[in-house]
Order: C-alpha cells, then structure tokens, then sequence
C-alpha cells in the first residue's frame, strides 16, 4: 500500500485540482521508497509499473482488457508454432509427392510403347 503526505503546494479546493505530494513507497523486497506523484488529497494509493517506477495509470486493467490481450497474444503464440509447423509439413509432402510421381513414372515407361501402339 502505497500512502501520500498532505500536498506540498497549496491547493484550491477543486477537485481536478492536482499537486504534487510526497509518495512513500514499500517495495517487494519490504524496503521503503520515497517520491513524488500527483494528488488531490491526502492519501491516496498509487501503483508502481515493473520496473518500480510510479505508474500513470489510475489501477490494473480491468476483466476486458486482460481478456482482450490473452487472446491477442494467443492468436499470435498459436500463428507463430502453428505456421512454421504447417510450412515443414508442407515440404514434406511435397518432396514425398515429388518422389512418388518420379517413381510411378518409371513403373510406367516400360508399359508406355505397349500402350501407343494401334491394332487394325
């Protein structure tokens, strides 16, 4: 739980009204931080992004979002296996096809003169 110090400018009693306080911070780790973000009142609770700086936005994404962005990147995760995947398939097929044919012609050149000749 992040807690703020009364503003250090004086404020005009709005309430879109901002200054900056004093933040004290604890970390994971459990050691204290101290900074500046601003406030509109007393005590207020902040958010700290990954890197441990005061992040700008108001609290974690909601429900929708994460929703939103786990199937965006499972979209992407299952485009990138599934497309390398389906390419070697590909190949192989078609090398194994290729072969095939080659083979399949070369049963067959023996019986092609026998099959071209006309009976009167």
């Amino acid at each position: 739980m992040l807690l703020t110090s009364a503003p250090e400018t004086a404020s005009t009693g709005d309430a879109t009204c901002r200054a900056p306080a004093k933040v004290r911070r604890t970390g994971p780790d459990g050691t204290t931080r101290t900074g500046q973000a601003l406030a509109t009142g007393a005590v207020i609770t902040v958010r700290q992004d990954g890197r441990g700086f005061l992040a700008a936005s108001a609290g974690p994404p909601d429900l929708s979002e994460v929703t939103a962005q786990a199937a965006l990147f499972g979209t992407a995760a299952a485009l990138a296996l599934g497309g390398p995947a389906h390419g070697t398939t590909a190949l192989v097929r078609r090398r194994l096809d290729r072969r095939r044919y080659e083979l399949w012609g070369a049963d067959w050149d023996p019986v092609g003169p026998r099959r071209d000749r006309t009976t009167s």
